[in-house]
């Protein structure tokens, strides 16, 4: 009985670690000017927050079919404007181009997937973790 409560204290041990998130394009390949691509290959919990927000928007894209695939890409492109997240006093490496606040794209990627829930029904609301969204009124 021991020997089975050590080994699942190993197991449990291993899940608990923290995972690594990357984004869905290759960081090796990224554009250095591209501030947020940077941040996102650079910290794992913006490119979780990404990947969640991602859940939602496909799920959501599956629930209007082909008759509203456009009109809802035209929607998250709008919403995806992060240019207030870029921060001009902190360059990226060698450029002068401004670094992306990871805080500032975190928070607002999190309102942006919980626009996308709301929209959601049944088993397809509960897609990722339910992300808070702070209410500033």
């Amino acid at each position: 009985m021991r020997k089975i409560v050590v080994v699942l204290g190993l197991v449990v041990g291993v899940s608990a670690q923290a995972q690594t998130y990357k984004p869905d394009f290759d960081c090796s390949k990224v554009n250095q000017d591209d501030s947020i691509a940077v941040m996102l290959c650079q910290n794992s919990d913006a490119a979780k927050a990404e990947l969640i927000m991602d859940q939602a928007y496909y799920a959501l894209r599956q629930k209007v079919g082909r008759s509203g695939w456009k009109q809802l890409k035209a929607e998250i492109n709008a919403d995806m404007d992060f240019q207030h997240c870029l921060r001009p006093d902190i360059p990226v490496g060698d450029h002068s181009i401004p670094s992306a606040d990871p805080e500032c794209y975190i928070s607002d990627i999190d309102k942006i997937t919980e626009k996308y829930r709301r929209r959601l029904s049944g088993d397809a609301q509960g897609i990722g973790p339910a992300v808070p969204v702070p209410d500033h009124s």
